[in-house]
């Protein structure tokens, strides 16, 4: 037969209850904050390559365009085989772009954060319990 609940013994499982609850509160805290870091570093790099296809599109001078320029004048003065390999030497570099970008997304990995409202959700129940007991 189970023990009688004392008010000392319900006091030491609320306790406890509460102290994992922090910790989990805590944890979620900390990878928030690691979501907002790694936003940020998401944003950035967005930013730069905006202002990279826009130079591209524009034909600006600078470095993105001016190597574009170069493998388009290569192409233009050797042919096809010559613009097959400005084609893939550009695929190269996107291709790292991305891998990039998909490393980044990785290691955040959205799907294993909680919500604001999941939280709560989750107190809610668990409170919800200690008072019921």
């Amino acid at each position: 037969m189970p023990e009688p609940l004392t008010p000392q013994r319900r006091y030491e499982e609320i306790k406890v209850e509460l102290h994992t609850l922090d910790s989990k509160i805590s944890l979620i805290a900390q990878k928030i904050r690691m979501i907002e870091k790694n936003e940020e570093v998401i944003g950035r790099t967005i930013v730069l390559h905006n202002g990279k296809i826009r130079a591209l599109e524009s034909g600006q001078a600078g470095a993105p365009a001016a190597a574009f320029a170069d493998q388009s004048a290569a192409a233009a003065s050797s042919g096809l085989p010559g613009e097959v390999a400005g084609l893939k030497r550009e695929v190269a570099a996107l291709k790292k772009e991305v891998s990039e970008l998909h490393y980044t997304l990785d290691s955040i990995n959205p799907l294993e954060f909680i919500t604001v409202s999941q939280a709560r959700k989750v107190i809610a129940e668990e409170l919800g319990k200690i008072q019921g007991k």
